[in-house]
């Protein structure tokens, strides 16, 4: 039996995946919008790095680690806008889009 192709592997992550990335994003945001939007993006960077997964079982793990990586750099880019000395916080009371919510001083 062939391994599936790159479309249906990555249509059977989305399948089973989708809903907790965006749980998992949303709980380190705060924000159902930029929680979907990191989901989307993260399997965006899979699909374009699918060949360089060596081990195509724990893509669900580097799914994970995408939207906590794009995550922690949202809200990174938020203290930008926040001036000198803040410091990016991962929790779930944040909300990137809002730098004072964001970040610590």
């Amino acid at each position: 039996m062939d391994p599936p192709s790159r479309r249906d592997a990555l249509a059977l992550l989305y399948e089973r995946h989708y809903a907790e990335l965006v749980r998992l994003a949303f709980a380190l945001t705060s924000d159902w919008d930029l929680a979907e939007e990191l989901a989307q993006d993260a399997f965006v960077r899979v699909w374009r790095s699918w060949g360089n997964i060596r081990d195509q079982q724990s893509a669900p793990a580097y799914l994970r680690t995408t939207v906590v990586n794009l995550a922690a750099a949202a809200c990174a880019a938020g203290c930008k806008s926040a001036g000198p000395g803040a410091t990016p916080v991962i929790s779930d009371q944040l909300t990137p889009t809002r730098a004072s919510t964001c970040c610590t001083r």
